[in-house]
C-alpha cells in the first residue's frame, strides 16, 4: 500500500491469508479485494482484513481474477471445480 509518501507491505503477520497474491483490485468505495493463493478472496477496509470467500465454500480451484464492472458489482474469475 502506498499513502503517497510511504509504501507498507501486508503479510500474514498483519492478517493476510496468505503472502502469495493472485490479483487485487480497489472499487469504487475504496474496499481493497485480495485474492490469495489457495485461500479465496479477502477484502481490506481500514486496515483490516476480513475473509469475504474462502475456498471451502465454493470448491477445490482458486480465485486468480477479480475486476469490478461499470455497476459496481464485483466479479471473480475462478478456476477449479465445485
Amino acid at each position: 500500500m502506498y499513502d503517497g509518501k510511504s509504501f507498507t507491505q501486508f503479510t500474514v503477520k498483519e492478517g493476510l491469508s496468505n503472502d502469495n497474491i493472485y490479483s487485487i483490485i480497489e472499487d469504487k468505495n475504496k474496499n481493497i479485494w485480495i485474492a490469495t493463493y489457495s485461500n479465496g478472496v479477502m477484502k481490506l477496509k481500514i486496515n483490516s482484513f476480513t475473509y469475504f470467500i474462502q475456498l471451502e465454500e465454493i470448491g477445490k480451484g482458486k480465485v486468480n481474477t477479480i475486476i469490478e464492472d461499470k455497476k459496481g458489482n464485483i466479479w471473480f474469475g475462478y478456476m477449479g471445480r465445485v
